[in-house]
């Protein structure tokens, strides 16, 4: 008798246990589709011009047939070229996504193969610029992170981030990695470059973004120095000047490498190719939206060139160049190796 007793009660008390843990298992989850609704209500509130016909895998023949230019990017990091791209992004008749690695892809992964195929290669382009427009550094979520990060590549007013009306250029704004790829593998470079110019059937134009470069070093050294310091170079003002020769040396060293590789690049390859400089832009955006979308047969409304006009800040009194110490020698050595490039000449006393 006492031993039945006793397992009875043991049921019981196995029984009250699972019932409990049933229970958090339901809390728990509800918890969980709450948080999951209310994050696909904000990504679908964040961006609403995305409709059915246009999602990512979407793409009819007649949008990929409709491009006439694919276009690339080539450069250098704390550059610029990010906010040129995500104002490409934002025109209604192209889709350039942020950093889809192509040549990374195309030359030193394993998804080459698929991405020389025409209709496969745009629809990644396309999700991923649709990735950006809701919940990437092209969104209203982005905004979220400003604080810490200190700027968004969000364009804003009737920017097309996400969406297109008629999709005529497409392509891929990853100008600092494609020459480091081309510097670590230059044949299998333009051995992909080729494949790519077969795949796609329309001309090939390239976008080069030039800054100072002694603006690029310093960005790039505050940068490795401080990330969160260096993404909030807007408030320049509130940094304090940096002394680290030996960071400085690496991060130039590291900008002449990539000089070199585009300067190469670009002759290896037969490009053609767009000299933006970022310091034009700001000065006149108007101006060199105009060049941009002459260089690749889109029209340059006056509603895009307003939205972009409205991201673009005045160009600051206080160069990033002078929150670093540079060593005379350094700065000298600096100017005999960029005057090789005639890009980098008009920022060289």
């Amino acid at each position: 008798v006492v031993f039945q007793a006793s397992t009875r009660l043991n049921r019981c008390a196995i029984a009250l246990l699972t019932a409990f843990l049933g229970l958090i298992m339901v809390v728990f989850q509800a918890s969980t589709v709450e948080r999951c609704t209310s994050n696909t209500q904000r990504s679908i509130r964040v961006y609403t011009n995305v409709t059915r016909a246009q999602r990512p895998s979407d793409l009819s023949p007649e949008d990929i047939k409709s491009v006439r230019i694919f276009v690339f990017f080539v450069g250098y990091q704390r550059s610029g070229h990010s906010l040129v791209g995500s104002m490409l992004d934002a025109h209604p008749h192209a889709v350039v996504p942020h950093e889809f690695m192509l040549f990374e892809r195309l030359v030193d992964r394993n998804d080459n193969s698929t991405l020389f195929n025409r209709t496969i290669l745009y629809n990644e382009l396309w999700k991923h610029s649709v990735a950006d427009a809701t919940r990437g550094w092209r969104s209203d979520l982005a905004y979220e992170k400003a604080a810490r990060k200190g700027y968004t590549l969000a364009i804003g007013g009737t920017s097309w981030h996400g969406a297109f009306t008629r999709l005529k250029v497409i392509g891929d704004k990853s100008g600092g990695k494609a020459a480091r790829v081309f510097h670590r593998k230059p044949a299998e470079f333009r051995e992909a470059y080729e494949r790519l110019r077969i795949a796609v059937g329309v001309p090939i134009r390239v976008l080069h973004v030039v800054r100072d470069p002694f603006d690029i070093i310093a960005s790039d050294t505050l940068y490795a120095a401080s990330p969160v310091a260096g993404q909030r170079l807007r408030n320049v003002s509130e940094l304090q000047k940096l002394s680290d020769p030996k960071l400085l040396v690496a991060r130039a060293r590291h900008l002449l490498t990539s000089s070199a590789a585009v300067d190469a690049m670009i002759t290896a390859c037969n490009m053609t190719v767009l000299e933006l400089h970022v310091a034009d832009l700001l000065l006149d955006p108007r101006a060199g939206l105009e060049r941009l979308c002459a260089f690749l047969e889109i029209d340059c409304f006056d509603d895009y060139v307003r939205a972009c006009g409205a991201k673009v800040l005045p160009p600051p009194a206080l160069h990033v160049q002078e929150l670093v110490s540079w060593p005379p020698e350094v700065r000298s050595y600096l100017r005999q190796e960029l005057s090789k490039y005639p890009f980098f000449r008009r920022y060289l006393p």
